[in-house]
């Protein structure tokens, strides 16, 4: 169906891919310059490319000053590590990291970013439900997408349960919430013009991305 797979809307999930990753060339090698823009580095995998895509969607990203670093050149442990100096992180003034279940050091990590003087913030786990491969059959036989919700799979459900166990409100940034559906259960699948936010259910599509982007600038 040209509207969940048309090269020109959505494309395929190597586009997506791509999208994810260019990332890697536009914040992924920054350091920071000498400006008064607020410093904010954000660490971790493709989730946390996901959610630069969402900041770069909704303008934000041009009022900061941005850099980018993977979880496999800083893991929760490095940001736990106080003895562990580090240029990004001694010159950041914003530190977001997770975007993952919580693992031994999360806890740590963050309470040793705020002892350094850092606001930082943990940022939730995301997922889109189970296999979405029934959109392409209703889009197929109606022309259009009735049900704009998803169930959740119960691993999306646990890991985000675990991690409001052990971050407050006011020290993570919820972003499966900003997805949910009536209750916990359901998350969105599209927005409000039918298109998909994810097409392999984990990464965001750019109206994905645009989606993520205008709920966080509010």
């Amino acid at each position: 169906s040209e509207a969940f797979y048309g090269p020109s809307k959505y494309g395929s999930v190597n586009v997506w891919g791509n999208y994810n990753n260019r990332v890697y060339d536009d914040y992924g090698e920054n350091n920071f310059d000498n400006s008064s823009r607020i410093k904010v580095l954000v660490v971790g995998s493709s989730y946390a490319r996901d959610f630069i895509n969402a900041l770069t969607e909704a303008g934000i990203s041009s009022e900061i000053d941005l850099s980018y670093r993977d979880n496999g050149v800083f893991s929760h442990c490095d940001l736990a590590n106080n003895n562990a100096g580090n240029y990004h992180v001694d010159r950041a003034d914003v530190v977001i990291f997770g975007f993952s279940a919580v693992q031994k050091c999360s806890r740590a990590a963050f309470d040793n970013l705020k002892r350094k003087g850092k606001i930082a913030y943990y940022a939730s786990y995301k997922g889109f439900g189970y296999n979405l491969q029934w959109i392409r059959l209703e889009l197929l036989l109606n022309g259009e997408l009735v049900r704009p919700y998803s169930k959740r799979r119960g691993d999306e459900i646990l890991i985000n349960s675990e991690i409001r166990k052990i971050f407050s409100e006011s020290e993570l940034i919820d972003i499966q919430q900003i997805f949910q559906g009536a209750d916990d259960s359901l998350v969105r699948i599209v927005d409000s013009k039918n298109r998909l936010l994810s097409v392999d259910r984990i990464h965001l599509t750019q109206p994905g991305a645009q989606y993520l982007g205008s709920k966080l600038k509010y």
